[in-house]
């Protein structure tokens, strides 16, 4: 179950980057596509794996996992449902959220080996903190680049 975890998640990053990449620049914007369904499927195959695992260990940073794994996997149904109904900017933000949520898992994994044996025994806090973080970053700075657009509209 673990190499799956793995193999999915480093499968879902790349093909997440290749994504991003295509849909910024627009060029090969025909693989789009087919990265986007690549990083969807290993996606929730690591997902699903993380979701599994958490209820193997301690209580908290199992919970905070779980719960990770099952925001990106709503962030990117609900990116996948927009881009299906042509709403390509709330298929945009919910790629970003979806993006971030995903590195996330890299970032808990580094701090969690990494960490100085002080700051082990708050593991479970900064799993949260991991990935509650950076996702309120990423939305403020959607829609503080919304409100920018639209306040050259007013009278």
């Amino acid at each position: 179950m673990l190499w799956a975890h793995v193999t999915g998640g480093i499968v879902m990053l790349l093909a997440g980057a290749v994504a991003l990449r295509i849909g910024i620049t627009r060029e090969w914007f025909r693989w789009h596509k087919v990265a986007g369904y690549t990083y969807l499927a290993w996606g929730a195959l690591s997902s699903v794996t993380a979701l599994m695992r958490s209820f193997d260990v301690g209580h908290s940073p199992g919970m905070a996992t779980g719960v990770l794994a099952v925001v990106w996997l709503a962030f990117s149904a609900m990116a996948f449902r927009a881009v299906r109904n042509r709403r390509f900017d709330q298929h945009r933000d919910w790629m970003i959220r979806s993006y971030v949520a995903a590195w996330t898992f890299v970032f808990c994994r580094f701090w969690s080996r990494s960490a100085p044996d002080a700051l082990q025994p708050i593991e479970a806090d900064m799993l949260w903190l991991a990935w509650v973080g950076p996702l309120l970053i990423a939305e403020m700075l959607m829609q503080w680049s919304r409100g920018s657009k639209s306040a050259g509209a007013r009278p």
